[in-house]
């Protein structure tokens, strides 16, 4: 609002970004391309890993929130400290890539949650996070300078 707000006037100012400005006819179609092609690099980064689309994005999505998390730690000068907690974090990500790495190839008649591979269970998730935790926490505890 400009200045002619508080005499009784009302007028509004736009403002004009780079998408959505109104200048553009063609900005639907680059907002399209620009989806289609973070599709495609998304599908081939999916498929690189051996992982369907749905699975990766869950251990992408995981994995970026922990890297924002480590520069953050970082910018605060406390990552000395939540490193371990972030490596366990880690480990607990990749969980859904185990899971679909355990019952790929199995046949669709048989039950996926009765047929897993030991080390995509509940209990070797939870024993390598306390054992990369534990063990991080052990070691920062190990390594600081005793006064």
């Amino acid at each position: 609002m400009t200045m002619e707000a508080f005499h009784g006037k009302q007028t509004f100012q736009s403002r004009k970004g780079f998408l959505m400005s109104g200048n553009n006819s063609n900005e639907g179609a680059l907002i399209l391309i620009l989806g289609i092609a973070a599709f495609l690099i998304f599908s081939a980064a999916a498929k690189s890993v051996g992982l369907d689309l749905a699975t990766f994005f869950k251990v992408a999505i995981a994995l970026l929130v922990i890297l924002a998390s480590a520069g953050f730690a970082w910018y605060q000068g406390c990552l000395n400290v939540v490193w371990p907690a972030l490596l366990g974090l880690t480990w607990l990500a990749i969980g859904p890539a185990l899971d679909y790495y355990s019952h790929k190839d199995l046949p669709h008649f048989l039950d996926p949650e009765l047929h897993r591979a030991w080390w995509a269970q509940w209990y070797t998730k939870l024993l390598g996070f306390l054992l990369l935790c534990g063990g991080g926490y052990g070691f920062v505890y190990w390594q600081r300078e005793r006064y």
